[in-house]
């Protein structure tokens, strides 16, 4: 039925017995889709933000960070978020800055790892508008662009007139030569 349980040292347990016994591996990937949609929806986040990483697991992906659905539960009845500050550019790495994201974030996550410039927090329920606006900046996850019906509509007539102007202009390019 389930994963066969790791063998665990008597003082400390390796990191696959606590994987298991918190019942990582049975959060299937369609329970986290869902439960990171509804995280990207209430961030306000771009699509394209939402994406699998190299393991097959679905995250919300930023420049300095990234967000994944967890279960908090042994059977995942109760699901939470576990939010990953980690800036790539040795740049970005500066103590400085994590002090100042763990502080943003610290105010309403639980920290879970502190590193010397990143960690990890978690976050058992959907941000408020005012935590959301803290993790895209702290995480840089691009925003969704809001657009009135009227510039919406401006850029699809926009949008439909330059893919006609390209097409006539590959067929005429075609039927030269």
């Amino acid at each position: 039925m389930g994963a066969k349980r790791p063998k665990a040292n008597a003082k400390w347990p390796t990191a696959e017995w606590r994987l298991w016994a918190n019942g990582v591996e049975t959060f299937n990937s369609a329970a986290q889709r869902a439960r990171l949609l509804e995280f990207a929806g209430a961030l306000g986040s771009r699509s394209s933000a939402l994406q699998r990483d190299e393991c097959g697991d679905w995250a919300i992906f930023g420049r300095y960070g990234h967000i994944f659905a967890v279960p908090l539960a042994r059977r995942a009845e109760k699901t939470g978020f576990h939010i990953v500050y980690s800036p790539c550019s040795p740049l970005d790495k500066s103590p400085r800055a994590w002090g100042h994201a763990r502080k943003a974030i610290g105010a309403f996550a639980c920290l879970a790892l502190h590193g010397g410039s990143g960690g990890t927090f978690l976050l058992d329920r959907l941000p408020t508008a005012a935590e959301a606006t803290t993790l895209l900046g702290k995480l840089g996850i691009p925003k969704k662009r809001t657009l009135s019906e009227k510039t919406l509509a401006s850029l699809r007539a926009a949008g439909v007139a330059s893919r006609f102007g390209r097409q006539k202009f590959a067929f005429s390019a075609w039927s030269e030569g």
